[in-house]
This record gives structure tokens, C-alpha cells and sequence, in this order.
């Protein structure tokens, strides 16, 4: 999937998910400050690993 810049849109993520048949991800375990942390490394830095390891986390702790 490949997104312009300008026409990304955060539901198309999620209708992508649920097209897909996964489960929709939320971040209810997650901390405020831990979200806000790991947003700023991915927009201001570029560091995708830290977005990666809460989406996995975040994912897994959603489906159970």
C-alpha cells in the first residue's frame, strides 16, 4: 500500500486492517507518555523501531 504524502488518511490504515480480517489495534495499555515517545522518535527522527515495538506489543496485548 503506498500513501502521497498529502492523501493520507488514518482510516484508510484501519479499513485496510479490518479488509484484511486482523484484528483493529488500539493503545489502551499504553501510557500517554509512552505514545507521545515513541510518535516523536518516528516523526522527528525517523527511528521506525520504536513504532514497531509498540504496534507489536500493542497488537498482541489487543487480541488476547
Amino acid at each position: 500500500m503506498t500513501f502521497v504524502a498529502n492523501e493520507y488518511d488514518p482510516l484508510q490504515e484501519l479499513f485496510y486492517v479490518i479488509k484484511k480480517n486482523l484484528c483493529p489495534l488500539g493503545f489502551t495499555g499504553v501510557t500517554h507518555d509512552e505514545y507521545t515517545e515513541v510518535m516523536l522518535a518516528f516523526y522527528e527522527k525517523n527511528e521506525v523501531s520504536p513504532l514497531l515495538g509498540l504496534f507489536c506489543w500493542a497488537y498482541v496485548h489487543y487480541c488476547e
